[in-house]
Formats: structure tokens, sequence, C-alpha cells
């Protein structure tokens, strides 16, 4: 499957926040926020002033994989200038997925 493929339609349930029938109250809400959302409705989120970066620590490999695509467009985007927040957030959510929860950043591409 292509990478364009793959990105085609936003995650399911199950892809953004795994399998389980319980969900702490972050998972709940990174869902509230994404699930069935574009990344063009991320993207036009965040040029709103939404705080998502921490939405990031809480998403299965699949859900990384498709909304990384809008949070790094709004980054490029003259919208994010000065937006230390969103930048640092996403960072320190990363960096939870990588290190604390040791996702498999290759399942990311």
């Amino acid at each position: 499957m292509s990478k364009k493929a793959k990105h085609r339609f936003p995650p399911s349930r199950k892809q953004l926040a795994g399998k389980g029938d319980f969900l702490c109250n972050d998972t709940e809400w990174m869902l509230n926020n994404f699930l069935g959302k574009t990344n063009k409705d991320i993207v036009e989120m965040l040029n709103l002033g939404e705080l998502l970066s921490e939405d990031f620590t809480y998403m299965k490999p699949a859900g990384l994989s498709y909304y990384l695509d809008g949070a790094f467009a709004y980054l490029k985007s003259t919208n994010s200038k000065g937006d230390s927040d969103f930048s640092s957030g996403l960072v320190c959510s990363l960096y939870c997925q990588i290190f604390i929860s040791k996702i498999n950043n290759e399942k990311l591409y």
C-alpha cells in the first residue's frame, strides 16, 4: 500500500485509541477532538487556536501516521508563526510516544 493510499481516510476509533473498552480521560478527549476529522479539519482547528498538541501523546501509530501530516502542514503555514505552545507540545508528545510508550517509530511512515 502506498503512503498516499494509507492516508486516504481518517483513522477509525480502533486505529486512534486501540481496542480497549476502558480508555483514560485523555484518550477520550483525543477521540473527541480527532475522530472522523480530516487533516484539513485539524489544520482549521489549529488555526482557530485549539490546543491539540497533547492529544498526539494518546494516539496509536495509525492515528499519529495520519494526523502528523496535518500537524506539519500547520507548522509550515504562516498561521503557526509564534505558536511555540503547539510546536513544543508536539515535540513533547512525540518524545512520550517514542521513549516512554516505546512506539515503533518505523510504523509512522
